[in-house]
């Protein structure tokens, strides 16, 4: 994407030209004279040529002591003399002494020159490294220059990406906004059309058939209940039911899930996973539901074709409801109840509950609702493993069944 030439960026500095060379060709006298007064302006030519004057006079002065030894030597006798004694002694009047001292007098400039040297090219070496620092550091200016310029640069592209992307979050929310209004308008009609349907098979149920021939119509030959209670305490439910018609045909029968309120709240039966299976081939169910509370639900079942008179159909209901029984965990109980409204006798009533290893206890069951006739309470093992209890009974009469069946199931800490 192209992007516009920030107008607050400071443009990059001009690279300088080279610098000249340090011992440039005079081209003119003016330069030779400028070149020359460059030249003496440096530390180190300066101390040389003051060496070179200084020995120059040391040679001129040897030069002149040696003309006028005799006059030296003369001197140095009467000093020596009248320091001494009266006498002047013979070795006063020797002249190695004086060699000695020309000697000294011709070694002091030779040292000084030599030491002269040394410092004049130890000056030039650090006058070189100076310049060579200050080419570095103009370096670096430009470099600097140069970064100052590139951050400038940077900073007007990220204000105007800044810019950009504030642009696009308030498209990106305007847009989310619609969405979402749209979204709730589209699961508020939804709602509604759901409320519609559950209300139209609530008058179908209750309008269709009178309530009185509704219950004497069907009844139960055998009714099996299946509880899979996982380490979460969510629950794997099986209930299968063999329904007999009565005299009449028998179209649909009502049938509904509650859970405590310890379980988590679902919205709809397909949240459940809610699946109705016919057992009986070439025989179908389907269902519609009736109720849908976030802990209650119910369905009515259609059976398709109808029971016919005197005959059976055998279907299963099975679903999965998050933490059903939390309540085991949370209050240490929970029962398990149903009540069966046959207009015969129920030959098979069984209710197995399991429990996942490892939720740190197990369970145990008792009675809680009526004491039904021929009953066997015992601990079971599921298919997978699971530990558990079954609680069953047959040939059950019919006024057994209009009163509640409960298990009262407790969870205890191993």
């Amino acid at each position: 994407m192209d992007r516009k030439p920030d107008p607050n960026a400071t443009p990059e500095s001009p690279v300088p030209a080279p610098d000249r060379d340090s011992n440039p060709i005079p081209d003119t006298p003016g330069d030779l004279l400028s070149t020359f007064r460059r030249g003496l302006g440096q530390p180190e030519n300066l101390t040389l040529l003051v060496t070179i004057g200084i020995a120059v006079g040391v040679v001129w002065v040897l030069i002149e002591v040696v003309e006028r030894a005799e006059s030296f030597r003369r001197l140095v006798t009467e000093i020596l003399r009248l320091g001494i004694s009266g006498e002047v002694p013979e070795s006063a009047q020797a002249t190695p002494g004086l060699s000695f001292l020309a000697f000294l007098l011709l070694l002091c400039p030779v040292a000084f020159g030599l030491y002269s040297v040394r410092a004049y090219f130890q000056s030039r070496q650090f006058r070189n490294q100076r310049d060579d620092l200050s080419s570095r550091h103009k370096q670096l200016t430009q470099e600097q220059a140069r970064v100052l310029a590139e951050r400038n640069q940077l900073d007007g592209e990220n204000r105007q990406l800044t810019q950009e992307r504030d642009s696009l979050r308030g498209a990106l929310d305007t847009e989310r906004d619609r969405v979402q209004k749209t979204l709730e308008a589209r699961t508020l009609r939804l709602q509604r059309t759901v409320e519609g349907g559950i209300k139209a098979a609530v008058r179908i149920r209750d309008q269709l058939f009178p309530v009185e021939e509704r219950s004497a119509r069907k009844s139960f030959e055998s009714v099996e209940f299946t509880y899979y209670i996982n380490k979460n305490f969510d629950a794997e439910v099986r209930r299968r039911y063999r329904i007999r018609a009565g005299e009449a045909p028998l179209h649909f029968w009502q049938n509904s899930i509650r859970v405590s309120n310890e379980a988590d709240p679902i919205e709809t039966f397909a949240d459940l996973d809610f699946r109705l299976i016919g057992h009986d081939r070439g025989k179908d169910v389907v269902y519609l539901p009736t109720r849908n509370e976030p802990h209650d639900k119910a369905a009515c079942i259609f059976f398709l074709p109808r029971i016919e008179p005197d005959t059976c159909r055998d279907i299963e209901i099975a679903y999965r409801w998050p933490r059903m029984n939390r309540q085991l965990l949370m209050q240490g109980w929970e029962e398990f109840s149903v009540k069966l409204n046959s207009a015969h006798q129920l030959r098979l009533y069984s209710v197995e509950i399991y429990l996942e290893p490892g939720t740190g206890g197990a369970l145990h069951c008792e009675e809680a609702g009526v004491l039904l006739p021929h009953r066997t309470l015992e601990s079971v093992t599921s298919y997978q493993g699971w530990p558990g209890w079954r609680y069953s009974s047959e040939n059950i009469d019919v006024e057994w069944l209009d009163r509640r069946i409960a298990l009262r199931v407790e969870w205890r800490k191993s």
